[in-house]
């Protein structure tokens, strides 16, 4: 009888569905400059200072564990919902504590008139060439697929490649740690979806994917 309940326990447990898209962080770990949000301007007024002990490379990839094709609508309205959010690129990142509490992120304005591009080519290690496909927000995902990105974060200052720059305040005596979010809008798709991409989507049967997907996986903040 023993044997049999382990059987059934194993059968169960291997053939346990995955979920239809799994988000997981590949970067270890995330820098974060050991610096008061009151001397946040100082810092961030030069492009140079702080940078290294601040900067980041955030890797991670989008699983389709399914039989049906997704195309994810990234330009839509739920900027204002997504506030709380550090932007970076296609995804917005979130902060929290031990205890899974997050954190608060200030939104300030532009950039700072920093030269994006420069920006982006230095920190990503990118040829000028690369510059003109980041503009490439929505991206189609088809079945067993993976997909990958990356993007630049310095923290606590945020992102100095956005067009909205964002801050957060963090104590270097507590335990901080990052997951990321994709979002994608099928309601009000007709406003921001290319026709050429509509006729796809239908053409092929696509589907257009609505909602957040989080990372399974949050990795630490370690402070310099």
């Amino acid at each position: 009888m023993k044997n049999i309940i382990f059987f059934l326990t194993v059968l169960l447990v291997g053939c346990s569905p995955k979920n239809d898209l799994e988000l997981e962080i590949l970067t270890k770990e995330l820098n974060c400059k050991d610096v008061k949000l009151e001397e946040y301007s100082k810092y961030i007024e030069s492009e140079k200072l702080a940078v290294e002990e601040s900067r980041n490379i955030l890797v991670y990839k989008l699983t389709n564990n399914s039989s049906k094709t997704y195309y994810f609508n990234l330009y839509n309205n739920a900027e204002e919902s997504l506030e709380k959010y550090i932007k970076v690129n296609k995804a917005y990142l979130g902060i929290y504590d031990s205890n899974g509490e997050y954190q608060k992120v200030n939104v300030s304005i532009p950039s700072f008139g920093f030269d994006k591009k420069s920006l982006y080519i230095e920190y990503l290690n990118y040829s000028y060439y690369n510059w003109f496909n980041e503009y490439n927000q929505n991206f189609i995902i088809h079945p067993h697929e993976t997909l990958y990105f990356e993007w630049f974060v310095v923290l606590p200052f945020g992102n100095l490649l956005e067009d909205v720059n964002y801050s957060v305040e963090l104590d270097s005596d507590k335990k901080y740690y990052a997951g990321v979010l994709l979002h994608s809008d099928s309601i009000n798709h007709n406003n921001f979806i290319s026709r050429t991409d509509l006729k796809t989507i239908q053409e092929n049967g696509y589907e257009i994917f609505n909602g957040d997907i989080k990372s399974k996986n949050k990795i630490p903040i370690v402070f310099k």
